[in-house]
């Protein structure tokens, strides 16, 4: 208790308010989004720009808390900001630790014009993971053209129809999908990325939301029919609801023949 008093009698002899925040954060307030548990932001970046009319203000130190941190802390050190000009940039990264928001701030303590505090707004969400496939001896390729967003499948296993003869009756594969979240209930949505592939999603139903808890897993169901000559490739996507950049996908394939190309 006397180290928080002596604290509290430093601060207020050294700083000098002025009626009003006269050095105020640009942009306010620094927004991260979502970002997945266990993992670190990239660097969003702000300064305080004096708008007293005549006043110094000199930074005699920041405060943030975690799960925030600032990355240059040393390299901003104590300047002294004149009437209309700028601070540094702050570099602040944002690492959740947990699922959750986190509204924080960085207080900045000055002597002489009063400084208001950068708000900092963030939310850490767990990632959906492909789980276990059902199915047993499919091929282990991987195929590079299909993308979930911008980052390329990388699918060891496809579920593979293999070749199948024009009119054959469809037939149906079953893959699960788990909720890697050890703390926190999920919900994702289901669909097929081309379409047009005679690929259909018999359960759950397209664009249906479906709780996943957590590390638990839920089945999904894929029909396949052979009625049109070709190969044919597509990925189901398995969309995080609460984080749509949150995805997982795994990849469709099948070749359907006619009778002579298959001996018979």
């Amino acid at each position: 208790m006397q180290k928080q008093g002596t604290y509290r009698a430093w601060a207020v002899a050294f700083l000098i308010v002025v009626a009003g925040c006269k050095l105020l954060p640009e942009p306010q307030p620094l927004n991260f989004g979502k970002v997945y548990v266990g993992t670190a932001s990239s660097l969003l970046s702000a300064r305080w720009v004096n708008r007293h009319d005549s006043d110094d203000a000199e930074v005699l130190g920041l405060q943030i808390q975690r799960p925030y941190t600032i990355a240059n802390s040393a390299a901003f050190g104590s300047p002294t900001i004149g009437p209309g000009e700028a601070s540094p940039s702050v570099q602040v990264q944002f690492a959740p630790t947990a699922a959750g928001a986190f509204p924080e701030e960085v207080r900045m303590f000055t002597r002489g014009v009063k400084a208001a505090a950068l708000d900092l707004r963030g939310e850490g969400v767990w990632q959906l993971f492909m789980g276990t496939f059902i199915l047993e001896n499919v091929p282990t390729t991987t195929l590079g053209s299909f993308t979930l967003g911008s980052s390329p499948i990388q699918s060891n296993q496809p579920i593979d129809w293999g070749l199948r003869q024009l009119g054959w009756p469809a037939t149906e594969a079953e893959f699960r999908v788990r909720n890697s979240g050890a703390a926190v209930n999920g919900t994702a949505s289901v669909r097929l990325l081309k379409g047009n592939q005679h690929f259909e999603i018999t359960f759950p139903s397209t664009f249906a939301a479906m709780d996943i808890a957590q590390n638990g897993t839920r089945v999904i169901r894929v029909l396949f029919t052979p009625a049109e000559l070709g190969d044919w490739q597509d990925v189901v996507e398995v969309i995080d609801t609460a984080n749509t950049a949150n995805r997982a996908g795994i990849v469709l394939k099948a070749k359907v023949v006619a009778v002579e190309e298959d001996g018979h």
